[in-house]
């Protein structure tokens, strides 16, 4: 799943949450739960060297941060939001810094992660109906 739909997970649970420690908990298990979803990502292997590369993630975290801060504007925990929403992010961030520099320490995470890929080599237009699916009901929640 690209970064903008974990992120408005995230948000969702930050908005629910009022314990700073639960959002960043829930936060970061909604990531492998998006996860195991069937859907598309752009990068199958981040190279920090590649422009290209970093464009997209800048790009995806602005969509993502925009319509977070739009739809949370008005909430006045935003601590907790911004807490969920970076550990929904966090695991796709680890990979990254394991994909370029190879840490040890993020190996067994890496393969974690990975295998909670169970449909991740789908096309932009089988990978879209389930990534609308988690946004909606993740802007849903944010709007109750």
């Amino acid at each position: 799943m690209v970064l903008a739909p974990h992120m408005l997970v995230g948000a969702a649970i930050g908005s629910q949450v009022s314990n700073y420690w639960l959002a960043f908990l829930f936060g970061l298990i909604s990531h492998y739960l998006v996860d195991t979803l069937p859907h598309w990502d752009y990068l199958q292997k981040f190279e920090i060297s590649n422009p290209n590369h970093i464009k997209k993630v800048i790009i995806d975290l602005l969509i993502g941060s925009s319509l977070v801060l739009f739809l949370t504007w008005s909430n006045a925990d935003k601590i907790i939001i911004f807490i969920a929403v970076f550990a929904s992010i966090l695991p796709d961030a680890m990979n990254g810094i394991y994909m370029n520099y190879k840490n040890k320490w993020l190996k067994p995470h890496f393969l974690l992660h990975n295998k909670m890929h169970f449909f991740k080599n789908l096309s932009f237009l089988q990978g879209l109906p389930f990534a609308l699916i988690v946004v909606f009901l993740s802007i849903y929640v944010l709007l109750l």
